[in-house]
């Protein structure tokens, strides 16, 4: 698909918006790599809007925000039945029920 004139200028001020289905999005994307037009267009239309915007400041978030993220990247890991504990105490009685067991079969 070859973006030209009116149309390419259409989609890539969407895309320099943001406002792009993730589909559109991909697939300008694609074609961003391919061709020198539609990258000059885009570039034009992130110049345009950057003058918009004054510059901001930069906020250092809250620490409990990292940790928030964090957990959502990798959240902790959830102890299954058959936990560390639980292993430990089944192991204990399976080795209390041994001995029991080898004790009356002596007797």
């Amino acid at each position: 698909m070859k973006l030209q004139g009116r149309a390419l200028e259409h989609v890539a001020g969407a895309y320099a918006l943001g406002i792009l289905s993730q589909r559109a999005r991909r697939r300008f994307e694609a074609l961003l790599q391919q061709d020198l037009a539609v990258r000059r267009s885009a570039q034009r239309w992130d110049e345009r809007l950057a003058g918009l915007a004054p510059p901001l400041p930069p906020v250092r978030p809250p620490d409990a925000a990292w940790a928030q993220i964090e957990a959502r990247i990798a959240p902790a890991p959830r102890a299954g039945f058959l936990s560390r504990q639980r292993w430990t105490v089944l192991a204990a009685l399976v080795l209390v029920a041994s001995v029991v067991a080898l004790v009356r079969s002596r007797s």
